[in-house]
Formats: structure tokens, C-alpha cells, sequence
């Protein structure tokens, strides 16, 4: 038998020497030194070693490695919440291009005459999205006003598509309604790639919903728009992929809320994702109402100390990722949001709907739940402990408690007193 028939398949040869070498973390560290932080901290989370992957924030404590045996030298992180395979990892830390030039370096690593191997050096990680230039923002920003000039109050005798899409979703609005507007023919551009080239067309013009997000100065950041067939449906168009998207915005603006509603004097903030779930809980609580554009965004975002003491969130149930080992991102980033409320000495409430979400049904939000049990049929002062009864634990609270915790408590410890 030959020499080339006697030899083992690279794979083979390199699993090997992994088991050899004590494991995947101890192959990855010696081949990849830019990993070395995440293995010293095992299982904690360590700034991104791929800051490229990442917006202005870097991934700051997102990247970690698994802590299951079966999983050792599977990495995840906020920029792939999926995760990395030990190759695939190592690919994108540079080591190979591809499956056979990570074997061979692997093989050359723990080939013998080991204190002469010399890592790799990572090459030097470029942003994806370079920051905006002062001209870049101030391209955004007339785009924006361009938008903005055209936009009607959704009270307007010409938005009556804008209020019919609320009313079909079973949140009819009042005036109370906020830093919410509507379009009444608002282009829709898509971008496709021509011969490499970015080609941007007009597929036409359509009624839209436009939300702003303001920073705590009042700044518009950026535009939200949710696109409308003229019979107030979400938009169904075979060149639409998106009827509902951000514009360009300023830097930082996705920290930024939309001001659904504010109620005068109401101490009490509501915190949720998405314009049409904020309005929803507007209409169930009577109170002020703020929402983040995704998940990703909640943490961070700007809640005004002087104007609230009383914060309740409402955060999305999504299913666990079996993939990236994390619990779902809409109540996972939210309770990032419950902390950092707390340390800033807000009473918070962490309301998270007690559903079985799995990755083929997601199951009810919190408007669901509002339109499809009535709640907004009952009296006023019972909403919120009816909803307490759809929420995990009944909701969580700050140590310092919450005003909308002792409601029901309340009533019932004077009904036995008296």
C-alpha cells in the first residue's frame, strides 16, 4: 500500500491533532492569537474580535465561546447570532480562505519544531460602514425634509387610508397620537445590481405612515415609513420587499425612540418595538408611550429622567436560538434596557407575554393580545392587572417596586383593612 493510500483525510488528521493538543480552544488560540481574550474569559461575553462586523458600537462585550462540551470552539456574537463553526471561525479570523488552508495551517501549527510556528497576523480590520461624513448628514438630512414637508396630521380629511390601516389592525387612533404622521404618496425607491454597479429605481409612489425618532434635544434622526395599498393594507408589491423600512439615518440615530404619544404630566413611560404595538398600549394604558425601531436598538435608548419616574416595558417573547445558545433577542435586549433603567433610578417593570414561541409560530405580541382579549373593552383601571396575567411572573420589577405593581395589591390589602 502506498504512502498516499496509508494517509489520513486532512479532516481526519486534523481531528487528531486537536484531541492531542487538549481541544479545540487551545488549536484556535495558538493559530489565532486575536481569540485569545474570548478563551481566557470562557463563556463570558468579550468585545468583538471583528469590530468590521459591527456599527459605531464595535460589539462591545458581544463575542463569546460556547460553555457546552459538545459545542467547544463554536463562537457567537450580536454580529452572527447564528454562529460560527470552529472552520468557519477560524476563516473569518483569517487564518485560510477556505477549509484546506485552515487544515494546513493547523498541521503546520503542531507539525513539529512547535516554538518556531509564528501565527498568522489577522489583517487589520475595516469598518463596514464608515462614519457619515458632515456632508453625508447633511445629504440625510434634506432627504428627510424632503418627507417631512408633505406630511399630514393623521386627522387630515386626505389620511384617511393612514387611519383605516390602525382601524383594520383594531387600534383605532385618536388625537393623542404623536410624532406619527401620514404621506400620501411617498416614493418607494429599490436598489438592484447591474453588471456590479448599484442602480437605484422608482418602483412608484404610495401612502405611507412616516414616524419620526428624535434625539432629547428634538432633533429628527431618522424617518420611519410603513408603505399602504390605497385601501389601507400593509403594501403587497412584487417589487416591494420591504413595506416597512428606515431611511438613511443620521449617525446614532437608532438610540433614538418615536414619541408615540405623551400624555401630559404622565409620569408613567411605556417602551416597546414598532409604531403600531406602541399605539396599541397607548390605547390600553391612557399613558406616554415611546418605540424603539428593532431589539438591537433598546439598549441605550434615551428616556428623559426629569420627565418619568415609572417605566414599563414591553418586550417581544421571541424563541430561544438553538444555534447561538441565547434566549430570544426582543426579551433579551429589553432586559439589557430593565438594568441599565434601574441603575438610572427608574422604577422599571419588565413585561414579557407568557407564550411558547418557537421558530415557526412566534405566537401573540402584546397587541395581539390587547385587539384579539378586548382588553381595550374592559374598564381602564383593570387593563394593566388583566395584562399582568399574560406576562411571565406577572412581570418583573426594580426592588423599589413600581406604581402599576401595587394597583390591585393596593385596593385589595385597604379592602381588608376597612
Amino acid at each position: 500500500m502506498s504512502d498516499s493510500q496509508k494517509r489520513l483525510p486532512l479532516k481526519d488528521e486534523v481531528a487528531d491533532i486537536v484531541k492531542h493538543a487538549g481541544g479545540w480552544l487551545n488549536v484556535i488560540e495558538r493559530v489565532a492569537p486575536i481569540l485569545a481574550p474570548a478563551i481566557r474569559h470562557h463563556g463570558h461575553g468579550v468585545d468583538c474580535p471583528f469590530p468590521e462586523r459591527h456599527r459605531e458600537g464595535g460589539g462591545r462585550d458581544s463575542f463569546r465561546f460556547s460553555e457546552k462540551a459538545d459545542h467547544e470552539g463554536r463562537a457567537i456574537c450580536s454580529c452572527n447570532q447564528d454562529g460560527w463553526s470552529q472552520f468557519d471561525l477560524l476563516i473569518q479570523a483569517g487564518v485560510g480562505s477556505n477549509f484546506v488552508d485552515v487544515c494546513k495551517e493547523i498541521k503546520r501549527a503542531f507539525g513539529g519544531g512547535s516554538e518556531a510556528y509564528k501565527a498568522k497576523e489577522a489583517p487589520a480590520p475595516k469598518r463596514q460602514r464608515p462614519r457619515s461624513t458632515a456632508e453625508d448628514n447633511a445629504i440625510k438630512a434634506a432627504s428627510m425634509k424632503q418627507i417631512v414637508k408633505d406630511l399630514l396630521p393623521l386627522g387630515h380629511p386626505d389620511a384617511a387610508v393612514g387611519r383605516l390601516y390602525f382601524r383594520r389592525r383594531g387600534i383605532p387612533l385618536n388625537k393623542a397620537i404623536g410624532d406619527v404622521k401620514f404621506h400620501p404618496a411617498l416614493p418607494y425607491y429599490r436598489t438592484r445590481v447591474e453588471n456590479k454597479v448599484r442602480i437605484k429605481e422608482l418602483v412608484g409612489r404610495f401612502p405611507a405612515i412616516v414616524s419620526a425618532f428624535r434625539n432629547g434635544q428634538g432633533r429628527v434622526m431618522n424617518l420611519h415609513r410603513i408603505f399602504l395599498t390605497q385601501d389601507g393594507f400593509k403594501l403587497d408589491h412584487p417589487l416591494v420587499s420591504k413595506p416597512k423600512k428606515v431611511c438613511s439615518g443620521l449617525d446614532n440615530w437608532s438610540k433614538t425612540p418615536v414619541a408615540i404619544a405623551t400624555v401630559p404630566e404622565c409620569r408613567t413611560l411605556h417602551i416597546c418595538e414598532g409604531v403600531e404595538k406602541g399605539w396599541a398600549l397607548h390605547l390600553v394604558t391612557g399613558e406616554s408611550v415611546r418605540a424603539a425601531n428593532s431589539c438591537t436598538s433598546l439598549p441605550g435608548l434615551y428616556v428623559n429622567r426629569d420627565e418619568f419616574d415609572d417605566v414599563v416595558l414591553w418586550a417581544d417573547h421571541d424563541p430561544y436560538n438553538e444555534v447561538s445558545e441565547k434566549h430570544g433577542a426582543g426579551q433579551t435586549y429589553m432586559y439589557k434596557l430593565f438594568i441599565e433603567l434601574m441603575r438610572a433610578g427608574f422604577r422599571v417593570c419588565l413585561m414579557i407575554p407568557d407564550t411558547n414561541p418557537t421558530k415557526e409560530a412566534k405566537g401573540p405580541d402584546w397587541e395581539d393580545i390587547a385587539v384579539n382579549e378586548k382588553v381595550l373593552e374592559m374598564p381602564l383601571t383593570e387593563r394593566f392587572d388583566y395584562l399582568r396575567t399574560r406576562a411571565l411572573e406577572g412581570g418583573v420589577f426594580t426592588p423599589t417596586g413600581h406604581v402599576k405593581k401595587i394597583s390591585k395589591e393596593t385596593f385589595l390589602a385597604e379592602a381588608k383593612v376597612a
